[in-house]
């Protein structure tokens, strides 16, 4: 995904985001307004119930009987019950009850006793189980305590009321995960740009160059090539002459080693290759091994017969590197190569793995990045040239290695078969 699309998905992403947080809180300020209105509905029901219940009935002159021994009864205790009742009917309470100062019932309607037994007992606030909301009144004559007053109100639209109160639980649940998710992907996808386009500019900066250094490998190649034939010419001429001999072997190893380079050089050239050439793998390390760099190796070599299709100077470049890369791990005397080749049934391809005992890495991670080496005259591109290779036919690359103890290098071919 290029820089414009990321930002396109990125706006789109963080408009949708900010639509649905506006949409959520607002939704949330409907919720609270909506029980804010009920709650100064209910206290004003209550309210507007008591200051009649406080008028008709407890300013009565009559109405102090009610908390003496004897207490009201006959006709003063009809009045009373007809007014209470009254009051539940016009103000939709659940219940209005009178106790004295002990909390003993003294006074109120059947319905109300009912309501009062069903609950066991006087309670004040929010009841789960009815949905009523109550309050308590002090009722004062002067400044003697009578008793009090006891007004439940039901909750309209209780269902309601009972689905908002879950909503404003798992709403907010449901908000922080949704807001902790996106701002982790937006983090995520930011870190990606960044890395994005780090890995672009340096393809850019490494592309310019590479387009540079293949046309010079190219260059260079030619005329070496040359001087490559002359010198193998000047020595059959100069066959007995030893000190010639050894000027012309200097030069012979200095040349080859500006072949290796430039050759590395040419990993840079990433147009299409061909991959038909028929590549007998225990054949084509014999012809590697066989190079005078390589003869004095303690190598010990076992591979299984393996032919594919594929580009053969890339095979034998990458057989080469991995060679001269084990070669320059250690000291010659002591140092002991494998090559192993095996068909992987499992896989269904062919796995080589190239070991050495020498003095190893500490660390991988950096070994095949362009122009990376711990050596005083690598070039950094061997490893990268092994990589290349083995990913234009399709393969895989690991690599592990031990301070100490050696490196083990396992490439994967998926396709091919035994001979």
């Amino acid at each position: 995904m290029g820089w414009g699309k990321t930002s396109v998905f990125l706006l789109f992403f963080l408009f949708s985001g900010t639509l649905f947080i506006c949409f959520e809180l607002y939704h949330l300020y409907l919720v609270y307004q909506t029980r804010g209105f009920f709650e100064e509905f209910e206290n004003s029901q209550i309210q507007r119930s008591f200051d009649d219940f406080q008028t008709t009935c407890v300013e009565h002159d009559l109405f102090e009987k009610f908390f003496t021994p004897a207490g009201a009864q006959g006709f003063v205790q009809h009045h009373f019950l007809r007014e209470i009742s009254r009051i539940e009917s016009t103000f939709h309470l659940e219940a209005l009850l009178v106790t004295d100062p002990s909390r003993t019932l003294v006074l109120g309607t059947e319905s109300g006793k009912f309501y009062m037994r069903s609950r066991g007992e006087i309670e004040h606030g929010s009841d789960a189980d009815s949905m009523a909301h109550s309050q308590r009144f002090a009722l004062v004559r002067g400044k003697k305590l009578l008793g009090y007053a006891h007004i439940f109100f039901p909750v309209v639209f209780r269902e309601l009321l009972v689905l908002q109160s879950y909503y404003l639980k798992a709403g907010f649940f449901l908000f922080m995960a949704l807001f902790s998710g996106g701002a982790l992907l937006v983090k995520k996808l930011l870190d990606r740009m960044v890395d994005l386009h780090k890995n672009y500019t340096e393809s850019q900066r490494l592309a310019k160059f590479g387009t540079l250094a293949a046309g010079v490998a190219h260059d260079i190649r030619n005329p070496l090539g040359i001087m490559r034939l002359q010198i193998q010419e000047l020595k059959e001429l100069h066959s007995h002459d030893p000190e010639t001999q050894a000027l012309l072997a200097n030069l012979q190893s200095e040349t080859r080693r500006i072949n290796h380079s430039t050759g590395s050089l040419l990993i840079f050239q990433k147009e299409k290759l061909t991959l038909e050439d028929e590549i007998r793998l225990p054949d084509l390390l014999v012809e590697v091994v066989d190079h005078d760099e390589f003869k004095d190796l303690n190598l010990d070599l076992k591979m299984d017969k393996f032919q594919f299709t594929g580009n053969r100077d890339l095979v034998y470049r990458m057989f080469e590197n991995l060679l001269r890369n084990a070669k320059e791990a250690g000291d010659e005397a002591e140092l002991k190569i494998s090559v192993r080749g095996s068909l992987s049934l499992q896989e269904k391809g062919y796995v080589i793995q190239v070991k050495d005992n020498g003095k190893g890495m500490q660390s991988v991670e950096q070994i095949f990045e362009p122009f990376y080496t711990t050596k005083t005259e690598g070039t950094g591109l061997g490893l990268l040239v092994v990589k290349d290779a083995v990913e234009r036919h399709g393969g895989s690359l690991k690599c592990k290695s031990q301070l100490g103890a050696g490196t083990l290098f396992e490439i994967y071919f998926p396709s091919g078969m035994a001979i």
